[in-house]
């Protein structure tokens, strides 16, 4: 049994990873983004919540909040802030329930596959599609995965948005560019070293939220300034 489940994701993933992709910023704060999480709400403010403690690891701000749930899975919460307003959520548990789980939900229409990651690097689904049709970038698709679940170490990238619009667009930067406020970015991760398998589902921002809630930390640091 790990004793921090977040600060093993955290090393599984290299941490940076975790705030991977497309480096996104924070957004604006009545948008949630996970359970009751609100992007832009205060580190203080945050910490002062009932079963939250400080895990801060590699210079990121993190409050954490263990014996949690979701998708049937027992795991543990960490909000990550950025200039000490909450910008995205990590969700971490010990073995495959989360992901066999969650790959079910995020594949019910509601979200839309934009990338996949394998140790051999990150694959736009998005332009595949473009580039080469629906066929072939599906077959393109299943090889990429069978090698990620084989090896153990596979990510999902997904926005909340609806899949058919994703021919419309050239990339996954492209698509999430076009969605309008209040859709996440979401990343499902799997991977494994000696102690296991790790699950992991991060909660992120689309671009137009990020910016937004990038101009009010400017604002707020330059006024506390």
């Amino acid at each position: 049994m790990r004793s921090n489940i977040y600060h093993s994701a955290c090393r599984l993933l290299a941490c940076a990873g975790l705030l991977i992709a497309l480096q996104l910023a924070p957004a604006a704060a009545e948008i949630r983004l996970f359970k009751d999480i609100p992007a832009g709400d205060t580190y203080k403010r945050m910490a002062a919540r009932e079963g939250y403690y400080d895990c801060t690891e590699n210079g990121i701000q993190a409050l954490c909040l263990p014996d949690q749930t979701f998708q049937d899975s027992a795991g543990e919460v960490a909000v990550i802030f950025d200039k000490g307003f909450s910008s995205r959520v990590v969700f971490a548990s010990e073995g495959l329930n989360l992901f066999n789980n969650a790959v079910t939900t995020f594949s019910d229409g509601s979200y839309a596959l934009v990338g996949i990651e394998t140790k051999a690097g990150m694959f736009d689904f998005v332009s595949m599609l473009k580039a080469n049709g629906y066929e072939a970038a599906i077959a393109r698709f299943t090889e990429i995965e069978q090698v990620g679940l084989t090896e153990t170490e596979l990510t999902y990238y997904f926005y909340e948005a609806e899949a058919e619009k994703l021919s419309a667009h050239a990339n996954m930067l492209e698509f999430g560019n076009s969605l309008p406020s209040g859709k996440r970015f979401i990343t499902l991760s799997v991977t494994e070293d000696d102690e296991g398998t790790m699950s992991v589902v991060v909660f992120d921002l689309n671009h137009r939220d990020s910016e937004a809630l990038a101009k009010v930390i400017r604002s707020t640091l330059a006024e506390d300034f």
